[in-house]
């Protein structure tokens, strides 16, 4: 599994919607990471063999710049991740090809990317680079088997992450505290109880003794 690619999907989509974006606060980004403009998405245009029989694919740049809409948006605060950040390498769009999805490719792990930016919102943009429409921001889901992926379907917008969930996290806890217990505290408790148990046997010994040469001294007077 690659966490520094993210499949992009979406459905319920405005008409002309070419492919979604990652909207994080500006603010956020930080001087060294970011641009006034990164790279224009690839659109996946076709694919075919080489002379060596190997597949190679055909992308073409869409026809977005620093003058596009999508490059000048700033709403609340909100711009767009792939055109000003340099944690993104590029955008391929796929799902015209009929892919089941889009394909952001990052510098950075995705799940930091989440980390770093609390308040993402995903906006559909058409291949000119028009923001048509934009989610509210993400909700979060789990799963460690399954690559890193945007989801956006009308308003709602989702992220799922490789790592575990805060649920899984607190039973991955309780479970090592469980072992933990099991193999150190419980044979500590038992080694305490055989201490004692020894210790109360040698008391009542030696009080047994006491008591014995005490009876003995009194029958020789």
């Amino acid at each position: 599994m690659n966490k520094r690619h993210v499949y992009l999907d979406y459905s319920d989509a405005p008409d002309g919607t070419a492919y979604i974006d990652v909207l994080v606060k500006k603010d956020e980004i930080g001087d060294d990471m970011y641009t006034d403009f990164n790279a224009p998405p690839e659109r996946l245009a076709d694919k075919g063999l080489d002379e060596h029989g190997t597949t190679e694919f055909i992308f073409e740049d869409l026809n977005i710049d620093s003058s596009s809409d999508i490059a000048r948006y700033n709403d609340d605060g909100y711009v767009s991740l792939s055109v000003h950040s340099k944690e993104v390498e590029r955008i391929t769009i796929e799902k015209s090809l009929g892919y089941s999805s889009d394909s952001l490719n990052l510098n950075v792990s995705a799940n930091d990317i989440c980390k770093k930016y609390r308040g993402i919102k995903l906006a559909y943009v058409s291949e000119d680079g028009k923001v048509l429409e934009v989610t509210k921001t993400k909700k979060r889901s789990y799963d460690i088997k399954k690559q890193p992926e945007f989801t956006a379907s009308g308003e709602k917008a989702e992220f799922r992450t490789t790592e575990f969930s805060p649920l899984g996290k607190l039973a991955s806890f309780l479970l090592l505290l469980n072992v933990l217990i099991i193999v150190f505290v419980i044979p500590v408790l038992i080694i305490v109880r055989i201490n004692d148990d020894i210790s109360w046997k040698m008391w009542v010994r030696e009080e047994l003794n006491k008591i014995s040469d005490s009876k003995d001294d009194a029958d020789n007077t």
